[in-house]
């Protein structure tokens, strides 16, 4: 995928599963608050790295990849886990961070 595939992979990711408009400019928007470690890591695996992040008051899943600073993808709402233990770990982020950010845009 090219730089804008990428971006409008994203883009209509976003649309897709969480009925999110997102533009270009929001998408760099986002991108720079997870380079800023705005959310909650999930994890780190070779698909890069999987952060909670809120946009537009929904908590939403995504790849992000530091090495380009570029977020790859956006996950659905209900996307499987790779097991219980990491359902649980993954649950209790999401926890963690929805009592965080409470009021948070």
């Amino acid at each position: 995928m090219t730089r804008d595939g990428i971006a409008d992979h994203v883009i209509e990711r976003a649309l897709e599963r969480y009925g999110i408009v997102l533009t270009w400019g929001d998408l760099r928007v986002l991108e720079d608050r997870v380079a800023r470690r705005d959310g909650m890591l999930l994890r780190r695996d070779l698909r890069g790295e999987t952060w909670v992040i809120r946009v537009e008051g929904q908590l939403v899943t995504l790849i992000f990849e530091p090495g380009i600073g570029r977020i790859r993808t956006i996950l659905p709402a209900d996307k499987p886990f790779a097991s219980g233990q990491q359902r649980w770990r993954e649950e209790r982020a999401q926890q963690k961070y929805r009592g965080r950010t409470k009021g948070a845009a």
